[in-house]
């Protein structure tokens, strides 16, 4: 059967914006596109600049629709939830994507929501973990759509081929803010090249600045050694390119809203093992000395234990590698967008 479907999404058709919450936005809408005929995508972003035309053109798109899916950035959630809740009929189908891990802390200090989201024929949600949060607060709508990439992975024989030296190259790829744990990463790197007196390591950072960060992170530049460099920004699709050429990929974060950061599946698609905090759903992603190694978050003695650890030849790097590669089919789109799939079409 043929129906309508519409995403609700912060897209940035009007900006080239490169966080988490665009790429995964697209990504869904793109791969939905490969699927479905009639399907219409609205731009909630900036949606505050006119919002009375703008919550007008929602409505009537609302109403012509038989599956809505929305994936609204945090700040949208009071608006649209609550907005598609009651707008909603008996036999249209209403979706929520969720984009990161905040919603179950948030949901506790909203309680209204939670009502509004028990209207909701289903949430997918990005990790196991927040599917037992939200069914412990009486959600029972809820089904796990793991975060995906549309990239292809190196192959076995490109990370066969490679050879280590005395001295190993880590990078960071996300946004460039202070939560995300970016002095902790450069902190580690310093104390251990101190303690042994010579360059073991090297930390490239990628991602955008963050506005309110832009001064702070300027004047971390300013004074650290040569072998920490930031490189700068590269587009989504250019991912693996830059990181397969990397020995670890470092995620110190500490930030908030982090669900299943979309990095590890570069990461894994670029054959790189993570070091990783064991914030939030990050140890049901990266397995400790399977696919990387996580260390409690924000505990430096930890990250250098553990790159001292490598440095000193404790852990066969090569089969980390091959782990990654074998993690990376989860995040296919081909075979994530299929609990997404099976729902709509069980739902036409």
């Amino acid at each position: 059967m043929n129906k309508v479907i519409s995403v609700f999404g912060h897209f940035s058709f009007n900006r080239k914006s490169k966080d988490g919450q665009t790429v995964k936005t697209n990504n869904i809408y793109n791969e939905l596109k490969t699927h479905y005929n009639d399907i219409f995508s609205i731009d909630t972003s900036n949606w505050r600049e006119k919002k009375f035309s703008f919550l007008k053109k929602c409505i009537r798109r609302f109403l012509k629709t038989d599956v809505c899916i929305i994936m609204p950035a945090k700040r949208g959630i009071n608006v649209f939830v609550p907005l598609f809740s009651l707008l909603k009929r008996k036999k249209q189908k209403l979706y929520y994507v969720v984009i990161g891990g905040w919603l179950p802390e948030y949901l506790s200090k909203h309680k209204f929501l939670l009502f509004c989201l028990k209207k909701f024929d289903f949430i997918f949600v990005e990790t196991e973990v927040m599917k037992s949060k939200l069914r412990n607060m009486n959600l029972l709508n809820v089904k796990v759509l793991v975060n995906f990439k549309d990239i292809n992975p190196v192959s076995l024989e490109e990370i066969s081929t490679l050879k280590h030296t005395n001295s190993y190259h880590i990078c960071t790829f996300s946004r460039v803010i202070k939560e995300k744990g970016i002095e902790d990463a450069i902190e580690s790197v310093c104390f251990i090249n101190n303690k042994y007196k010579k360059t073991i390591y090297t930390l490239d950072i990628y991602g955008p600045i963050g506005k309110d960060y832009e001064k702070e992170f300027d004047e971390i530049l300013k004074k650290v050694p040569n072998y920490i460099r930031y490189c700068g920004i590269k587009d989504a699709d250019e991912s693996v390119k830059v990181i397969k050429d990397y020995d670890f990929l470092i995620f110190p974060s500490y930030y908030f809203g982090e669900g299943l950061p979309g990095t590890f599946i570069d990461a894994f698609c670029a054959g790189v093992p993570v070091i990783s905090s064991d914030w939030k759903y990050n140890s049901e992603i990266i397995k400790h000395k399977y696919n990387g190694f996580v260390f409690p978050t924000r505990n430096i003695d930890e990250i250098v234990n553990i790159l001292e650890d490598i440095y000193l030849g404790k852990y066969d790097i090569l089969s980390l590698k091959r782990n990654c590669l074998i993690c990376a089919q989860k995040y296919n789109p081909n075979e994530a967008i299929k609990i997404l799939l099976d729902t709509i079409d069980g739902d036409l």
